[in-house]
């Protein structure tokens, strides 16, 4: 095993345009299951650790190493950090490490497993260079550049932040979703894009043709953009434990609240336009006492129509052949609008009314995609469930065609029937799929008081 063996790349960078996009190229299949398995094995014969991102938090004196393993015995083995010490001649310091492959047993396909590493240090306010991953026969497994995690401004309050990862579709909404947040008060947005293969892979993904589309990739002055390469073998959920344990940790002193949601879904707090809502206000309510690491709550699905329009390229003086971009657009429902429809959650699982989460980043270990895995010492290990007629989730889906994943493209067909809007399907929180005023007008045709 050698301690040289390349790991994704990462990218942090400030986007100069707002037209600017990034093409994702395909790359081979790996074939099925089993063949992928035996590829896997046979590849990666001595086992494998690749470094996601290795982490420091001199506040605390606290490094974290986000890594994935094969066989999973890799990361099982570890038992120290060696970490380089800034400005002092070859000056190093060796220390224990805690190891778990938190998410072991969600799949059997042939995948890299995650591996999370804790190294406390005896001091904090050290700074340092790199750290070196041994296992407790003295083998170097891996060594990788450790980064700072993100420092307070002196005299700038802790704010509300968001996580959102991966970012594998060109979703409609994404100018709207930024500008929604913005005027909610969120601090930063953190995004993740996630290249690879699987991703623009054809299959029966919700999410197609907007998947096989270039990436968009918005400036806006409160993103923050890092982009994820994984290997062909590191499919798992896209690479979101990796990310979403990369980033708490990595914003653990700058947020005190932080949400994790994909581009296509709007906060709704209940009975409060978007532009009244002050968030670390509500999330401080909500939360109440110091020692809840999280709350939870539902989400709805509303349905738009979706289309590609070609637009001029931002900035130039006219649009001239060759520099339009195609975006994505939506219509048939508007965030900024009144929502007079009343979700009724009864009978919702996780996979149905796919409920999403915000933390406080101290009080949380590791965090799940949906919920937090592990509380933090001294946190209750409990979920606060938040019911619907405080706060929901708007899931803004484009409208498909029957038993398809191809968008339904007449823009005349409705959003929803009268009987979708009078007897709504309980599943989805039981939401009919049309605007405010499709609603209104049924209600009033049928005599039905809201």
């Amino acid at each position: 095993m050698t301690s040289s063996r390349p790991g994704p790349l990462r990218l942090r960078t400030k986007l100069l345009a707002v037209n600017l996009s990034l093409v994702l190229g395909a790359l081979a299949s790996t074939g099925n299951v089993d063949t992928g398995r035996s590829l896997l094995a046979r590849e990666l014969q001595s086992g494998t650790f690749s470094v996601f991102s290795a982490l420091h938090d001199p506040l605390e004196g606290l490094v974290r190493v986000f890594a994935e393993v094969y066989p999973v015995d890799v990361c099982k083995s570890i038992s120290s950090c060696t970490v380089a010490i800034t400005g002092a001649a070859e000056e190093t310091l060796t220390v224990p490490a805690i190891a778990e492959v938190p998410f072991i047993n969600l799949t059997a396909k042939p995948e890299l497993r995650e591996c999370f590493l804790k190294c406390k240090l005896p001091h904090q306010g050290l700074r340092l260079e790199h750290v070196t991953i041994e296992s407790s026969d003295g083998q170097a497994l891996a060594t990788w550049a450790v980064e700072e995690v993100d420092k307070l401004p002196q005299g700038k309050p802790k704010g509300v932040g968001m996580c959102v990862g991966p970012i594998f579709s060109s979703t409609p909404t994404t100018l709207d979703w930024l500008q929604y947040y913005a005027e909610l008060g969120v601090s930063g947005i953190h995004m993740y894009a996630v290249v690879a293969d699987f991703v623009l892979k054809p299959s029966n993904y919700m999410h197609e043709p907007g998947s096989l589309r270039a990436l968009q990739l918005e400036h806006h002055r409160l993103v923050t953009w890092r982009a994820f390469h994984p290997s062909k073998w590191s499919a798992h959920y896209y690479g979101q434990w990796l990310i979403f344990n990369d980033c708490v940790f990595r914003t653990r002193n700058v947020y005190e609240y932080i949400m994790f949601h994909d581009r296509d879904e709007f906060i709704h707090f209940v009975g409060y336009a978007p532009k009244k809502v002050h968030l670390l206000s509500m999330f401080a309510r909500l939360f109440g006492e110091r020692d809840v690491p999280s709350i939870t709550y539902w989400g709805a699905l509303i349905h738009t129509h979706c289309h590609v329009e070609a637009v001029g390229r931002v900035g130039s003086r006219r649009a001239r052949i060759g520099e339009e971009v195609e975006v994505q657009t939506y219509s048939g429902y508007d965030v900024w609008e009144e929502d007079l429809r009343a979700p009724n959650f009864t009978g919702c699982t996780w996979k149905t009314c796919h409920p999403k989460s915000v933390i406080r980043p101290l009080g949380v270990e590791v965090m799940n995609i949906h919920h937090y895995h592990l509380a933090a010492e001294g946190f209750r290990k409990e979920y606060k469930m938040v019911g619907p007629e405080a706060v929901l989730i708007k899931h803004v889906r484009c409208l498909l065609k029957p038993v398809s994943s191809v968008w339904e493209s007449d823009t005349s067909k409705p959003l929803c029937s009268d009987e979708e809007v009078l007897r709504p399907n309980p599943q989805y929180g039981g939401m009919p799929v049309c605007p405010a005023s499709t609603v209104q007008e049924v209600r009033a045709r049928h005599s039905v008081a809201p």
